[in-house]
């Protein structure tokens, strides 16, 4: 165990050996003339091959002999000094022969660095990656082969074996479970191919090469995977069947006509949609006290007018609303007339059943909407807490009662009693001190224009 573990340190280190070195860039260096000591610091005769020991001469004759501080004699060179003395200061300006590196010819802000033990100058490898084509559309099922590309920074092939990693991502799908996708190989170096094959679905996939030792990061390219035809199209390209539309993504089929929008998302929208009186009355604002509180609180007022009559009555079926509630109102409205006058051929209803079951439900089933709701949003009756509904079977029964039986004496036991005739129905019935008194202070819907039967308002909120 022992000699296994330590092969397998060797084998790791050696690996790691290998990348280390593989990072690295060697070069020789250069040598140059440099400026060692004394007054001829600011000069510079680099310029000067080091191979040729006249140049030393040549320098001092055209540079030093005419430098601001004569008289300078010269010394003579042994091939990597240039020496003489200034005699005026009796001071030895020095000139040698110094090893330097050179400056990279390529991404030169990554300069080399001199190793003296070496004598080589080093520095880190930076290579670029990249991925071709950048984009390709295919069937489902179907291959396409890209390429991954390692370049040194100008554009020459990697001295070393530099490892690039691959991977497939699934995107934007046509609907159900997302597109799957697979790439081979997932891993290789400098210029290989990468072979993605669609396995299942049609979409979009994301494949991402990724190079350690690269400067411009993952690379990414795109496969658009083609579907077929969706449910409810034809043709090529394809076309949606009479009803049908396609929808924002161009994925599916849908009905042509829109559906309703969602509903707000706040608690007491949620809870008046639910019906839940409980959660009504515990998630939502309340009533305008007039409608409420007693001694004259105006829905009391109306049951006992109701229960005068003889009519079963069990309270208001809607009282407070959100403006979010009040604008689903609105739109399930405009969406039955929507559909009513639309005059849809046996296809399109067909196409539509679901959308059109399920506006006829709300208007009819959840809501019992006979007529166009308040467009006043947030100043209708309802969400200022002012108003409350009846349901459509008491309304009907109050406006034949209210109409046709309610005469009455003014006063009981009398001899030659006068009756009291409410001629305008249920409005005159409500406000009638005299009649199943005492008159209520509302507003009936049946007055208005478009009529709403089964509302009644405070008059004075």
């Amino acid at each position: 165990m022992t000699q296994w573990l330590a092969k397998l340190l060797i084998v790791l280190s050696i690996a790691v050996s290998c990348e280390a070195l593989a990072a690295v860039e060697s070069v020789p260096p250069e040598q140059k003339w440099a400026v060692s000591s004394g007054v001829g610091a600011l000069l510079n005769i680099s310029f000067y091959q080091p191979s040729k020991p006249e140049a030393c001469l040549f320098f001092f004759n055209n540079f030093v002999i005419n430098s601001p501080y004569p008289p300078h004699s010269y010394i003579g060179d042994d091939g990597t000094n240039c020496n003489w003395t200034n005699k005026f200061g009796g001071q030895i300006s020095n000139y040698l022969l110094a090893t330097a590196c050179p400056v990279p010819k390529v991404n030169p802000d990554v300069p080399y660095t001199y190793l003296p033990a070496t004598n080589t100058c080093e520095r880190e490898l930076i290579y670029k990656l990249k991925l071709t084509p950048d984009s390709a559309t295919i069937e489902p099922g179907q291959s396409y082969e890209f390429t991954a590309t390692v370049t040194t920074l100008d554009d020459k092939q990697p001295s070393i074996s530099v490892s690039v990693s691959v991977k497939v991502e699934a995107g934007a799908s046509n609907g159900g479970a997302p597109p799957q996708g697979e790439v081979s190989p997932a891993i290789g170096s400098n210029t290989f191919p990468i072979k993605f094959t669609s396995t299942q679905g049609s979409g979009i996939h994301t494949i991402t090469a990724t190079c350690g030792l690269c400067e411009n990061g993952p690379q990414t390219v795109k496969v658009i995977v083609k579907a077929g035809c969706p449910e409810h199209a034809s043709g090529s390209p394809c076309a949606c069947d009479e009803g049908y539309k396609f929808n924002k993504e161009n994925t599916q089929c849908v009905c042509f006509i829109d559906p309703l929008p969602d509903i707000g998302k706040d608690k007491c929208t949620q809870a008046l949609e639910s019906g839940s009186s409980a959660t009504i009355q515990r998630d939502c604002p309340p009533l305008n006290k007039k409608l409420t509180d007693p001694p004259n609180g105006q829905i009391q007022c109306l049951a006992d007018k109701i229960h005068a009559l003889g009519i079963a009555y069990n309270g208001p079926t809607a009282t407070i609303r959100t403006e979010a509630y009040q604008k689903h109102f609105v739109e399930v409205w405009a969406k039955w007339v929507e559909i009513r006058d639309a005059a849809l051929s046996d296809a399109q209803k067909l196409a539509c059943a679901d959308v059109i079951a399920n506006v006829k439900r709300e208007k009819e089933e959840i809501h019992g909407l006979d007529s166009p709701p308040s467009t006043k949003g947030n100043n209708a009756p309802h969400v200022l807490g002012n108003a409350i509904d009846i349901s459509r079977s008491v309304a009907a029964a109050l406006k034949v009662r209210a109409t046709t039986t309610t005469r009455a004496p003014i006063f009981r036991g009398c001899i030659a009693c006068t009756f009291v005739t409410i001629t305008n129905g249920v409005q005159d019935y409500v406000n009638s001190a005299v009649v199943n008194p005492p008159a209520c202070k509302l507003k009936w819907g049946g007055t208005f224009i478009p009529v709403d039967d089964v509302h009644f308002q405070l008059q004075q909120p």
